[in-house]
């Protein structure tokens, strides 16, 4: 551990929570504000003008920020984040931009309603994850068709909930029925070809060498396979 590293652990919570304030906005004032994942550039090319898509699980904001600036003007976020001090983060992480087509939503986003134990060991944000036995403090979960506006039809939806992805898309799937978005969640091999199975005209994408994968309308395939020699596709026909 270097001594940066070292010395920010011994910092109070508060005074760590006003360092990562600062230093994401630097990142984002010299446009460096990005995820390392695979997925990050590639959904330059998934994602259109005038989207309107769905993360959950923003965590500071790395793909609601991407997907703002995707999307334009016309275009709407809505970004869920269950944990207050990260949700903290990605408010003034999106409150710097100044982007006016992002909604944010401080809550957890489950197969079904219900309070939700979350543990953030030893106050690292990016670990915090879900626990059956309470945990540091407890939120409540709700399914996402209680959140969307009646007229929202979602075009892409990102997930990332602490190992409650597939639970969501099951609950969800008259939504995805009905809208066929793109979905991007961190499953991958057989659990991911399950869930596709339970959709209808839907098919199964992999970035090579990531955790995620994605759940992609037939009508979207041909679009998708021009993305390059990093995405494969399954073999189901």
């Amino acid at each position: 551990m270097g001594m940066k590293a070292s010395l920010f652990r011994k910092l109070p919570p508060s005074v760590k929570q006003e360092v990562r304030r600062w230093r994401y906005g630097k990142l984002i004032d010299r446009n460096q504000f990005r995820s390392e994942e695979k997925e990050f550039e590639i959904l330059r090319d998934i994602v259109q003008p005038n989207d309107w898509v769905v993360d959950i699980g923003a965590n500071v904001g790395h793909y609601t920020l991407l997907l703002s600036s995707l999307v334009g003007n016309e275009g709407r976020v809505i970004a869920f984040e269950p944990i207050v001090q990260t949700f903290d983060l990605l408010s003034s992480n999106v409150q710097r931009t100044a982007l006016g087509n992002i909604t944010l939503i401080n809550a957890a986003v489950t197969n079904k309603a219900g309070p939700l134990g979350f543990v953030i060991p030893n106050g690292n944000l990016y670990q915090s994850h879900m626990t059956p036995e309470g945990g540091d403090f407890v939120v409540m979960g709700y399914p996402l068709r209680n959140f969307l506006p009646q007229d929202f039809r979602v075009s892409f939806l990102k997930i990332d909930a602490e190992g409650c992805d597939s639970q969501i898309v099951r609950e969800c799937a008259d939504i995805i029925s009905r809208d066929r978005p793109v979905v991007m969640l961190e499953v991958t091999g057989a659990e991911l070809t399950e869930l596709v199975d339970n959709l209808s005209n839907y098919r199964t994408m992999m970035i090579h060498g990531s955790h995620n994968g994605f759940l992609v309308p037939v009508e979207a395939m041909d679009r998708l396979k021009k993305l390059g020699p990093e995405v494969c596709e399954d073999e189901k026909k």
